[in-house]
C-alpha cells in the first residue's frame, strides 16, 4: 500500500502543476476575438461561395418577379385588341376654271371642302416641247389649303376644244422636252404649294406607249424624292388594250409600279357624238376596276366619278348635271327612269322645236353603286369630275359611303 502511495503522491503533484496549463490553453483555443488562420486555409472554404449565392440572385428572384406585371399592364391596357381604323379614302375633286371669272369650282370647294380631302387644278396645258402654261388659281389653292387639302397642278393637252394627239407624241417622244416638263415642275410645285402633280394626257398614239411609261418613270423618279406625289388620269380599260387611241398607250401593269396613285376614268362610256347610253354602267365600272386590280395594287386605284351626263338630240350632245337635270325635268314634266341593269336613270322629252330628246346622267342612286365598288374592292379612293357639277345630295351619298 505504502509502495503504491509512493507512486501516486508524485504523480498528483506533476497533474496539479500540468492543469492550470491545460485550461489556459483551452480558454485561449475558445476565445471568440481570436484569429484563426485555419478558417482562410482550411480545405471547407472553396464551399464557402455557397453561401454568398442568394446575395447575387436575390434581384432576379424577388423584385424583378414582382415588377413584371406591372411592365406588361401597359401594352393590355393599350389599344391592341382594337384594330386601327382603315386609312381615310382620297376623295379627290378636279377643280377647272374655263374662263376668266369663272367660280363654278371654287363654289363648290366654298360650301362642299370638308367633304374632300384633295383638289387637281386643270391649270397647266403642256406644249409638244414640254413648256407649261396657265394661270394658277390662287383663290382656290388659298381656299383649299385653308380647309386642309392637299392640291395638285394638273398637267394636259387639252386645247382648242380637244386632246391633241400630236403635242402628246412630241412631248412623250422627246427625252429632252420630258426633261422640259420635270424642270419646270420642280419650280411650280414648290412655289405653290402643291402637294404633287396629276398627269393627264389624253388620246396618245398607241405607238407611244412605250415613251408614256418612261415619261411616268421619270417623273417619279424626279419628284419623289422630293416629296412629292405622281397621280396619273387614265382611260378606265377592261382588257389589256394595247391599239385604241384612247386605252392603247396606257400598260396598267408599268405605269403601277411608279404612280403612287392611277385614276381611272370610269366615265363616258357613251359619250358625245355617239349612241345615247349610261355615261358609267355598274358593269363597266365593275370590270374597269377588276381589270386595273390585276395589274396594281388596289390601293393605288381612284375611282373616277361622274357628277354629269348627257342630253343627246339628233346630231347634237349637251352636257347636264345635277344642277340641270332637275330643271329639265320640271320644265317639261318629265318623270325619270332607271335602269337597273346599268344602275342609271334616264330620260326622254321633246324640246319646244319638236326635237327628241334622250338624256343618261348620274344621281346619288347611281353614284352610290359606284362607291360601294370602292369599299367592296378596297380601292384607295375616287377622283371626281368635275367640281361645281353636283349640289349636296351627292355629297350625302359620298359622307355616307367613304367618310
Amino acid at each position: 500500500m505504502q509502495k503504491k502511495l509512493r507512486f501516486i503522491v508524485p504523480l498528483l503533484l506533476i497533474l496539479s502543476l500540468l492543469l492550470p496549463g491545460l485550461a489556459l490553453a483551452a480558454k485561449k483555443e475558445t476565445t471568440p476575438g481570436a484569429p484563426k488562420k485555419t478558417t482562410v486555409t482550411s480545405p471547407t472554404t472553396p464551399t464557402e461561395p455557397a453561401p454568398t449565392e442568394p446575395v447575387t440572385t436575390e434581384p432576379t428572384t424577388t423584385e424583378p418577379t414582382t415588377t413584371e406585371p406591372t411592365t406588361t399592364q401597359p401594352a393590355a391596357t393599350e389599344p391592341v385588341i382594337t384594330p386601327a381604323p382603315p386609312p381615310s379614302k382620297v376623295i379627290l375633286g378636279y377643280y377647272p376654271v374655263d374662263y376668266v371669272g369663272d367660280k363654278t369650282a371654287y363654289n363648290s370647294l366654298v360650301n362642299y371642302g370638308s367633304s374632300m380631302n384633295a383638289i387637281s387644278t386643270f391649270t397647266y396645258l403642256v406644249d409638244g416641247q414640254g413648256n407649261l402654261t396657265g394661270t394658277v388659281p390662287t383663290d382656290g389653292l388659298t381656299l383649299a389649303k385653308s380647309k386642309g387639302l392637299k392640291t395638285y397642278a394638273l398637267i394636259h393637252n387639252y386645247t382648242n376644244g380637244g386632246f391633241n394627239q400630236s403635242i402628246a407624241s412630241s412631248l412623250l417622244g422627246s427625252p429632252a422636252n420630258r426633261q422640259n416638263v420635270i424642270n419646270q415642275l420642280k419650280t411650280i410645285l414648290p412655289a405653290n404649294g402643291y402637294a404633287g402633280v396629276n398627269i393627264d394626257i389624253e388620246y396618245i398614239n398607241p405607238a407611244d406607249r412605250a415613251n408614256y411609261t418612261q415619261f411616268v418613270k421619270e417623273v417619279k423618279e424626279a419628284l419623289g424624292p422630293m416629296g412629292y406625289t405622281v397621280i396619273l388620269s387614265v382611260i378606265g380599260k377592261t382588257y389589256n388594250d394595247t391599239t385604241s387611241n384612247w386605252g392603247g398607250a396606257f400598260d396598267f401593269n408599268a405605269i403601277g409600279q411608279y404612280a403612287d396613285y392611277v385614276q381611272i376614268m370610269t366615265y363616258d362610256e357613251h359619250y358625245p357624238g355617239g349612241t345615247p347610253g349610261p355615261v358609267a354602267s355598274i358593269g363597266y365600272v365593275t370590270k374597269a376596276v377588276q381589270y386595273t386590280m390585276s395589274t396594281m395594287p388596289k390601293e393605288k386605284i381612284l375611282l373616277g366619278i361622274a357628277t354629269y351626263g348627257y342630253d343627246w338630240y339628233g346630231t347634237s350632245t349637251k352636257t347636264v348635271n345635277y344642277l340641270t337635270v332637275p330643271k329639265l325635268l320640271s320644265q317639261y314634266g318629265v318623270t325619270p327612269k332607271w335602269d337597273d341593269v346599268s344602275k342609271s336613270p334616264w330620260f326622254n322629252y321633246t324640246d319646244s322645236y319638236g326635237r327628241s330628246h334622250t338624256v343618261w346622267y348620274e344621281n346619288p342612286q347611281s353614284t352610290g353603286y359606284k362607291l360601294d365598288l370602292v369599299n367592296q374592292y378596297g380601292l384607295g379612293g375616287i377622283g371626281i369630275w368635275r367640281l361645281g357639277f353636283e349640289d349636296q345630295s351627292f355629297w350625302d351619298v359620298v359622307n355616307a359611303k367613304l367618310k
